[in-house]
């Protein structure tokens, strides 16, 4: 009787596990998603749209299209398009503007609410570059 208790114990034990990491993938919003990012001063550097297409278990893909406002040049690979991935923790999205290119990208690391998503944009550039400055992601 005692195995049988600790079974069911066990098994309700991962079940809540598996659901309660499972819960927030499957309350973020797919959809569109206006965007801006702003440079370490606050003045607005990108405009444009992510496209949460995916989402599978814990992790996102989808796509982008952001154009450049202050012709930002130390701002990294955020302008143009492209595909992108990310993952989900807790109530913070990973989202790597440039998963294809290892030694210079733009990731976004944000929280996540309701009908948004804000947070930090960071380059990382292999050799010389980097910066930083934040971003809004608002539900279309």
């Amino acid at each position: 009787m005692k195995i049988y208790l600790m079974i069911f114990v066990l098994i309700s034990a991962l079940t809540l596990f598996f659901c309660s990491t499972q819960t927030i993938s499957n309350n973020f919003p797919y959809g569109s998603y206006s965007y801006q990012s702003f440079n370490i001063v606050g003045e607005l550097v990108g405009d444009g749209s992510l496209y949460i297409s995916k989402v599978d278990s814990n992790f996102i893909e989808g796509n982008w299209s952001i154009r450049n406002i202050r012709n930002c040049v130390v701002c990294g690979p955020q302008y143009g398009s492209g595909y992108l991935t990310g993952r989900i923790e807790s109530d913070s999205v990973y989202i790597n503007l440039n998963p294809n290119n290892p030694e210079n990208y733009v990731e976004l690391v944000g929280e996540i609410n309701s009908e948004n998503f804000s947070g930090d944009w960071r380059w990382f550039e292999l050799v010389l570059n980097s910066n930083r400055g934040t971003f809004k992601a608002a539900r279309q």
